[in-house]
């Protein structure tokens, strides 16, 4: 009778963390529409391109230029800079583009491959000129 409610108590776990994982990931989502409603309200022409910044978090320094340089390779213009929220550093990325959903979910799924092997995260993106975002 013991092993049938740890079984229960680990499958309804297992329930739980996939639920949370996918309200999590659709979550994501919706924060990129959501900051690109934003930046239209702000008043951008989301039709023309507009320069965004991509923020990516790391524990330390080094790693965050390394995927700064990496960053680099690929057109972006790179700045490592002290986390303000914390004791790390930040890889700053930015890029015109034309804003586009599609394009911002290839985007946010790039730097979040990039982040995690260095220990890092993606914070989102902004679009300094306007005001607008940060959909993390």
């Amino acid at each position: 009778m013991e092993n049938f409610w740890f079984v229960v108590l680990y499958i309804g776990a297992a329930m739980l963390v996939t639920f949370l994982l996918f309200v999590y990931i659709a979550l994501k989502v919706d924060l990129d529409k959501i900051s690109l409603r934003k930046l239209e309200h702000a008043g951008a022409d989301t039709s023309k391109p507009v320069r965004l910044e991509f923020l990516l978090e790391f524990g330390d320094e080094e790693a965050a230029k390394l995927v700064a340089e990496s960053l680099g390779k690929d057109d972006y213009q790179t700045r490592v800079e002290h986390a303000p929220a914390s004791k790390g550093f930040r890889c700053v990325a930015e890029r015109s583009l034309v804003p586009e959903l599609r394009k911002l979910k290839n985007i946010r799924e790039r730097m979040y491959n990039t982040a995690r092997p260095k220990g890092g995260i993606y914070e989102g993106w902004r679009a300094p000129e306007w005001d607008a975002g940060i959909a993390s």
